[in-house]
C-alpha cells in the first residue's frame, strides 16, 4: 500500500497561527468544486415591497421549484460558476432595492451543498418610487464592508416584475380561522430547541422567514391564536407602521423570545426537581 504525501510550503510571519493557517489550507485544497448557477426569483406584494428567493443550483431544476407556483419570476440567472462544497456564499443587495431589514435581524448568507435546495429569501423595499424597481445583487465568497472583487462570484442585475395582487387573496387573508392558522403554522409549535446547532437555527429563521412572508394581513389573527394581548398587536403596529412584512417579521421574533424563555424556565424547574 502507497500512501502519498503533499507538502506546502507557506509564508507564516505569526508562528502561533500556523497551524490555524494550515487546517484553512487543508480545507480550501480538499474541498470538492461545483459548477453551478444563481437563479433570482422575484415577486411584488405591495407596491413598494417585494420578495426575492436567490438559489444556487447544480441542475437545471428552475422549473420544478416551489417559485413557479407561487407567482415568482425569474429575473436573473448567472452563467456556470465554480463553487465549493460548504462553501459559505453572502449576498449584498444595491442599488434602488434595499433590504427590508438588517443582516443581524435576516442573515443573507447560506452554505452551499451541492444537489440541495440552496435557497435564501430575502425581502426588500423600493427605496425610490419615482424610479425604476430595479438593482444589482453580489454573491460572495465572504462578507466584506466593500465589495472586493476578489471575492466576488458574480454580479446580477435584476429588475422586479410587476405587483399583481390575485383575485380574493385579501379575502382569503381576512378571513383565516384559528384552525386554518393552526395547521398552516403548526410549525411554529414545535418544541424550542434550546442549544440548537448553528444549521439548525439557521433552518428555523429560514422557516421564520418565509412564514412572515406569507402571513400578510393574517399577522394579527395569528398572534391572537398565539395568546398575545392587545397590547402587544398594537404595540406591533405602533413599532412597524409602514410594512406588514415587518409586523410579521416582528411578531414571530416577539413569539420566538417568548418560547425560549418558557424552554429556558421549564429547564430549570426540572434541574431543580432532578436536583
Amino acid at each position: 500500500m502507497v500512501s502519498l504525501l503533499r507538502f506546502w510550503l507557506a509564508d507564516c510571519p505569526r508562528t502561533a497561527e500556523a497551524v490555524s493557517f494550515s487546517n484553512l489550507l487543508y480545507r480550501e485544497l480538499s474541498a470538492v468544486p461545483y459548477m453551478a448557477k444563481f437563479v433570482v426569483f422575484a415577486k411584488m406584494n405591495e407596491v413598494r415591497e417585494g420578495r426575492l428567493r436567490c438559489y444556487c443550483m447544480t441542475d437545471d431544476k428552475m422549473d420544478k421549484t416551489l417559485e413557479q407556483h407561487e407567482n415568482f419570476s425569474e429575473v436573473a440567472r448567472s452563467r456556470d460558476i465554480e463553487v465549493m462544497e460548504g462553501m459559505p456564499l453572502h449576498l449584498e443587495c444595491s442599488g434602488n432595492l434595499v433590504p427590508v431589514r438588517k443582516a443581524t435581524q435576516q442573515p443573507r448568507c447560506f452554505s452551499f451543498q451541492a444537489f440541495k435546495d440552496n435557497r435564501l429569501p430575502v425581502s426588500v423595499k423600493v427605496r425610490d418610487s419615482s424610479k425604476d424597481h430595479s438593482g444589482f445583487l453580489s454573491f460572495l465568497r465572504k462578507s466584506t464592508k466593500y465589495e472586493d472583487s476578489q471575492h466576488v462570484l458574480c454580479n446580477l442585475n435584476i429588475t422586479m416584475p410587476p405587483c399583481i395582487k390575485a383575485a380574493g387573496s385579501e379575502d382569503r387573508r381576512r378571513t383565516l380561522t384559528p384552525l386554518a392558522l393552526r395547521e398552516r403554522y403548526s410549525a411554529m409549535n414545535e418544541p424550542a430547541m434550546g442549544k440548537a446547532s448553528m444549521s439548525a437555527m439557521e433552518r428555523t429563521e429560514l422557516k421564520m422567514a418565509l412564514i412572515a412572508e406569507q402571513l400578510g394581513l393574517s399577522w394579527a389573527e395569528l398572534a391572537r391564536e398565539l395568546q398575545f394581548s392587545v397590547d402587544d398587536i398594537n404595540k406591533i403596529r405602533v413599532e412597524n407602521p409602514n410594512s406588514l412584512l415587518e409586523q410579521s417579521s416582528a411578531l414571530l421574533n416577539l413569539w420566538a423570545t417568548r418560547e425560549g424563555k418558557r424552554a429556558k424556565s421549564k429547564q430549570t424547574c426540572n434541574s431543580q426537581y432532578n436536583g
